[in-house]
């Protein structure tokens, strides 16, 4: 029983360790995004000023990544999501961590396939029905590079897939698996898991996506479901078989490969 209650307190350690290291990061990442989002706040709403209600998302924001990534890791352990870094950083032994190179070059190969087909669909697709793609939708701007970059990469993979993809697996398991075996959870759960993941990662984007086109028609709608869902589907197989680290790099060489490759090139 002592035992069982050290291993826990030592857990509890490690999860608020990594979760201050993930918030820390994510909070850089939040900065950009209120950096590139504070033009389009009024500079007042119902007697609040653009700071304050900046301040107010900045620590609404810190504190939910908090929360999510502590909860986050726990749902991992208990759905076997051990495999990359996760897996070291738990792992009594003390050697090194090392990336793997085929599953950075997975990684890096997804991101490639997803930004192509992303950027060409919406040239000479969604722009067809979506005047507004042809504007100034896609000129570089650095703040928003790096608000994907470090926000989306990392804030988003912790909230939609650390937490939500693991909390979906975990709920599943608990309903329908026969084997109340962590080690021997049907992938089936997992694949309906990820699916479902990348419905609510694609959703998600419903507030940017009616404040960048001001019209929620049915062209708007699924442009958002496919262009964020499919990618959301990839993340979430690198999370299960690679690791996190793997969803986190793909993510983030989406956003490079969109803004610094295929942008110039078609827009």
């Amino acid at each position: 029983m002592e035992k069982k209650i050290m291993i826990n307190k030592s857990l509890n350690k490690k999860d608020l360790k990594i979760s201050f290291i993930l918030t820390l990061l994510c909070s850089i990442g939040t900065i950009f995004v209120l950096l590139y989002q504070s033009n389009l706040i009024p500079s007042e709403i119902n007697g609040m000023s653009r700071n304050a209600i900046l301040l107010i998302s900045f620590i609404q924001s810190v504190a939910l990544i908090f929360i999510t990534s502590f909860l986050g890791l726990k749902l991992a352990r208990a759905t076997n999501f051990n495999k990359g870094i996760l897996g070291w950083a738990y792992s009594q032994e003390k050697n090194r961590y090392k990336i793997n190179k085929k599953s950075l070059v997975i990684a890096i190969g997804i991101s490639f396939l997803c930004a192509t087909l992303m950027m060409i669909s919406e040239k000479f697709l969604w722009s067809v029905y979506i005047p507004e793609i042809n504007g100034s939708m896609y000129k570089f701007n650095i703040i928003y590079l790096l608000s994907g970059i470090i926000y989306g990469g990392i804030a988003e993979e912790v909230l939609l897939r650390l937490f939500t993809l693991s909390l979906i697996v975990f709920i599943l398991y608990k309903i329908f698996a026969r084997k109340k075996d962590k080690t021997n959870i049907p992938n089936s759960i997992y694949l309906i898991s990820i699916f479902i993941a990348a419905i609510l990662f694609a959703l998600g984007h419903l507030p940017i996506t009616i404040s960048t086109f001001n019209i929620v028609d049915m062209a708007v709608i699924l442009r958002m479901l496919i262009l964020n869902g499919i990618p959301g589907i990839f993340f979430g197989y690198l999370y299960w078989k690679n690791g996190l680290e793997y969803a986190i790099i793909s993510h983030m060489f989406i956003h490079i490969f969109m803004q610094l490759f295929w942008s110039p090139i078609l827009f």
